[in-house]
């Protein structure tokens, strides 16, 4: 394996680390207004119903992003592939 790809790899995995880390810092903050209006009673199931909506809209949201930089990193991939067929190209002449 590359340099190149070794250092796609660290910052792909870097990424993965930012997009768990903005998702757990996301539902921490969106769960304070549900867990305020969960302690009254008469909104308690409409507001657990309501949370784990949002719950499941936030994890296929960054579920998408997951993806995206999976993606993202399998086209970097090919394109250090053809770098570095082209240096060793060049190192061959």
């Amino acid at each position: 394996m590359s340099r190149l790809v070794n250092i796609k790899n660290v910052v792909q995995d870097m990424i993965d680390q930012g997009i768990t880390s903005v998702e757990q810092v996301h539902r921490t903050i969106a769960d304070l207004p549900f867990d305020m209006l969960e302690k009254i009673e008469p909104l308690a199931p409409a507001v657990r119903a309501s949370k784990t909506l949002r719950g499941n809209s936030v994890s296929s949201v960054y579920e998408i992003i997951r993806r995206i930089n999976k993606e993202v990193g399998k086209q970097t991939e090919t394109w250090l592939a053809g770098i570095d067929s082209l240096i060793d190209e060049r190192r061959t002449e």
